[in-house]
């Protein structure tokens, strides 16, 4: 762990992944009962452990691994993708002991990598994203306050006004930046006040392996996060603003206590919000970010440019959009060419 995160410079979700990761396959090593959280964060109890007690590293064979990646599979459910990922931090976990001398050779010989469904990401239409952002205040209101037909919204309003005007406009601009900017939710929530450069129009962003990158932001953009960050002292109270946990000198987007967001609070907000604009089934943070891809390679962004923009480390994970783009022509193709 001291490793990934001093030389490896991972980020702190990659690290607590791989420490998940490595304490799960040796708790199964271990024991034959062992208690855990199973893919949907319910803390289950697993019967299905090899029982070894503690085992040395250089004694962990092939087929242990493989019984793994097979439970995981079978019993519990992971998906294709997860289980690689599973599987790779293994395989990194016993490439630096192979590094460090303490093994002659790594355990990984014949575990092979489940095979991918190759599937497109989800995305939204450009006019569900028009409909969502042309009505934010309408929507914010519904959610909020309901049928106002049967409430005193005024009375509402009253009451917990400034708690719920910052919490609304906090919804409002995460939205945006998941869209407009194509973060992923853990940039959107280290999102630093410094980060924004107003002379250039851009925002830095911390991604993944602490590498920084500049995303152009529109002149909107700009002016809602400059507001949003001045109206810190007008919206949070003097007990949030000076109590020891606050957040709002240092990071752009804080809750109404005044300290960051968590990861539930972003992948709730875009979920109730997308769920007045579409009907769609997934409607996580990372949808907006595919969006914001996809959208830019329809209007002719080139791949090397939206690679940029999306932070990521090859062309390969970036050649997926033009899949989209693809598909769209051939409906289109379909629709419109006489002999298609």
């Amino acid at each position: 762990m001291a490793y990934l995160k001093g030389e490896k410079r991972s980020s702190a979700h990659t690290v607590e992944a791989y420490e998940n990761d490595l304490s799960d396959f040796f708790q199964f090593l271990q024991f034959e009962k062992y208690v855990k959280r199973d893919k949907r964060g319910k803390i289950v109890v697993r019967e299905s452990g090899y029982g070894l007690g503690i085992v040395e590293l250089k004694a962990i064979r092939p087929d242990y691994v493989r019984s793994w990646v097979a439970t995981l599979k079978n019993d519990e459910g992971y998906s294709p993708r997860t289980i690689n990922r599973k599987i790779s931090s293994l395989k990194s976990f016993f490439k630096y002991f192979l590094r460090m001398g303490q093994i002659s050779k790594i355990p990984m010989d014949r575990v092979v990598s489940q095979k991918l469904s190759g599937r497109l990401p989800v995305y939204l239409g450009e006019e569900v994203v028009e409909t969502l952002f042309n009505n934010l205040p309408a929507i914010s209101e519904r959610l909020h306050f309901g049928n106002l037909a049967e409430k005193d919204l005024e009375l509402l309003k009253a009451e917990p006004a400034r708690e719920l005007a910052w919490l609304i406009m906090t919804e409002q601009l995460l939205l945006r930046l998941l869209y407009h900017a194509g973060i992923r939710r853990a940039e959107l929530m280290g999102l630093k006040r410094q980060a924004i450069d107003k002379a250039r129009g851009s925002l830095k962003v911390l991604g993944k392996g602490n590498k920084e990158r500049l995303i152009p932001v529109n002149e909107d953009l700009m002016n809602a996060m400059l507001q949003y960050d001045k109206l810190k002292k007008d919206y949070l109270s003097g007990a949030a603003r000076t109590a020891a946990g606050y957040k709002g000198n240092e990071l752009l987007l804080v809750r109404e206590d005044g300290k960051e967001l968590s990861p539930s609070f972003v992948y709730t907000t875009v979920k109730k919000y997308l769920g007045e604009v579409t009907s769609q089934e997934k409607r996580s943070p990372h949808v907006l970010r595919h969006t914001f891809a996809t959208h830019l390679t329809y209007h002719g962004a080139s791949l090397d440019a939206v690679k940029e923009l999306l932070g990521h480390s090859s062309l390969a994970a970036t050649q997926v959009y033009t899949h989209n783009s693809i598909e769209s022509l051939k409906e289109i193709h379909k629709q419109a060419h006489p002999k298609a």
